[in-house]
């Protein structure tokens, strides 16, 4: 990999996808999602990083409340206090139709500076061949240029890619931020998801940082000239990604000359682990014997239990099942914390009321 520079070392931290203001009704995975974030920053900061990049989904919603706006800058000023810039684009969860967004907050703060900017080259914009062209940013007096497109809903960003002017410095370190999935390297769980083409991102960057995409994945691009990385989320977002049970935390990326190192830095404050039940129909006592069965084969020691529970019970009401009986033996264990989900249990009697007659077979064996 050439970057056309000599004696180029730096050193970042990748970060995406913290989706603070997430748990909000759950005070203890609210404190441990701010407490990953917290892990990052710490981390960023120990490990000496020039800047921070913040590709998409820093808060996870548009307007989140006070207590994480003021919980972000606080943490976003120990950067700051250490001269660490950092350079953020919005997401789709943390972008606004109007274009303002409270990451404008942090950019007039100077705590956190806006990689998406893009302005008109030729005052007269009516021209058609006018095209506004993205800003680069330069990172202090170094030959290293920054810039990125924000992520919208729906994957209505993607028309930005051939609105704007996008050309990266020459002879320089150049990364290209945004907040896209690719065509080419879609997860099987968001087969259905439209995304960039590769052929849409611009070209010319040395490291294109994604966010979006929650897993790390890490690729080279340009005929192999180039690095497109996603670091993953720092922290579960919902049940789901518990299961899956996925690396969580950032990249830090360190170049020397021409190659680059990436190391996958773990933020998770506590270890978890998920017991996931899934029955087509099942007497009540089998499922509670099933699960503490399951219980038995793991050490809840010091950790986060996920319990995701989804059965057709035979023989009573989902009302009927003793949870309680089920969190006292993982909590005998020493399990600090127990997270479940059990809305998939369902009665047997409710289910066969709400039976479409036109069900197929295989819909029904998939339940």
């Amino acid at each position: 990999m050439h970057f056309k520079t000599i004696n180029m070392y730096l050193k970042f931290a990748h970060i995406a996808d913290c989706h603070l203001d997430a748990f909000n009704r759950n005070k203890f995975l609210y404190s441990q999602l701010n407490l990953s974030f917290t892990n990052a920053i710490n981390s960023a900061i120990k490990n000496k990083v020039d800047f921070v990049l913040f590709s998409g989904d820093l808060f996870n919603n548009a307007s989140p409340k006070i207590e994480t706006l003021v919980f972000a800058i606080n943490e976003l000023k120990k950067l700051k206090t250490k001269n660490i810039p950092a350079y953020i684009i919005a997401g789709s969860h943390d972008y606004t139709p109007s274009g303002s967004t409270i990451l404008n907050v942090l950019n007039a703060a100077e705590l956190a500076k806006n990689a998406y900017s893009p302005v008109f080259e030729d005052k007269n914009q009516n021209n058609q061949n006018n095209k506004p062209k993205l800003q680069l940013i330069q990172h202090k007096d170094a030959n290293i240029f920054i810039c990125g497109i924000i992520g919208r809903i729906t994957g209505l960003d993607k028309q930005l890619y051939s609105q704007l002017k996008i050309e990266p410095k020459k002879n320089a370190f150049n990364i290209f931020l945004f907040h896209n999935g690719i065509e080419e390297f879609k997860p099987k769980n968001m087969k259905n998801t439209n995304f960039l083409h590769l052929s849409e991102l611009p070209s010319g960057f040395d490291y294109y940082a994604g966010g979006h995409i929650h897993s790390f994945f890490k690729t080279k691009i340009n005929n192999n000239k180039n690095l497109l990385v996603y670091p993953g989320s720092i922290y579960p977002t919902n049940i789901s990604e518990f299961e899956n049970n996925k690396s969580f935390g950032y990249v830090l990326v360190e170049v020397n000359e021409d190659d680059i190192e990436l190391k996958k830095i773990n933020t998770i404050p506590m270890d978890f682990k998920v017991i996931a039940i899934e029955k087509n129909i099942i007497k009540l006592n089998e499922l509670e014997l099933e699960i503490l069965s399951n219980i038995e084969k793991i050490n809840c020691e010091n950790k986060i239990i996920v319990l995701k529970i989804k059965a057709l019970i035979e023989d009573g009401k989902a009302s009927d099942f003793d949870i309680g009986k089920i969190e006292d033996r993982i909590l005998s264990k020493g399990a600090k914390k127990i997270e479940k989900n059990l809305s998939g249990l369902v009665s047997k009697s409710i289910f066969n009321a709400h039976f479409d007659a036109n069900i197929s077979t295989k819909e029904l064996e998939h339940f």
